[in-house]
């Protein structure tokens, strides 16, 4: 089997924090427990949920679960884990986050990624769309896919490194005023996520 999404990045960061040899050790483990998630998957509703099970939740999943089984220590853990994610997080947005950023006024563009994911990704009575006009997208998430895989695989502290994506892609594109009070993630009763065009 191909490695894994993200492979040779989480090995070089690994590399970084231990022995080479202990750095390929592990992340040969990884590679093991993604390939035995992948023979019995969670269930998924479409193509793009099948796509972000298998290229983020599992890979994820895989690389926590062995350095928890390694270390013990459950937050030093989720410390080296949210270090790979942010190293692997932008390797495929790199022209996307550079083109908004290009733009004068990105939120119309914005507006339409927020839009499209929307539809692709939440399931009908699982989000609500609050705003959306040429000022703000505001939605309003009442059920995640990732929340419910990694509950079933008893790692739901995960789920905050995930939503941590977010306020990273945010970061990166200061042209667009985001805002979020609230995640299932840490243990709230929905997602707040709202995306506003930026007036000067």
């Amino acid at each position: 089997m191909k490695p894994m999404p993200h492979y040779k990045t989480w090995k070089q960061v690994l590399a970084q924090s231990r022995a080479k040899q202990g750095a390929e050790s592990i992340i040969q483990q990884v590679q093991e427990r993604y390939e035995q998630l992948l023979v019995n998957p969670p269930k998924v509703a479409n193509r793009t949920q099948r796509m972000q099970l298998v290229n983020l939740i599992l890979p994820g999943l895989a690389l926590f679960e062995v350095l928890r089984n390694e270390s013990g220590d459950k937050q030093a853990v989720l410390i080296e884990v949210e270090d790979s994610f942010k190293c692997s997080f932008f390797f495929g947005l790199r022209k996307m986050v550079g083109l908004v950023n290009y733009l004068p006024d990105p939120f119309p563009i914005v507006r339409w990624g927020m839009r499209r994911t929307t539809s692709e990704t939440y399931l009908p009575g699982s989000h609500e769309v609050v705003e959306d006009t040429q000022h703000c997208f505001a939605i309003n998430i009442y059920r995640c896919f990732i929340l419910d895989t990694l509950q079933d695989f008893d790692a739901v502290e995960l789920t905050a490194l995930y939503c941590k994506t977010d306020d990273w892609l945010a970061e990166r594109v200061p042209k667009v005023i985001w805002q979020r009070t609230k995640t299932l993630g840490w243990g709230d009763e929905f997602c707040d996520f709202r995306w506003c065009r930026r007036y000067r």
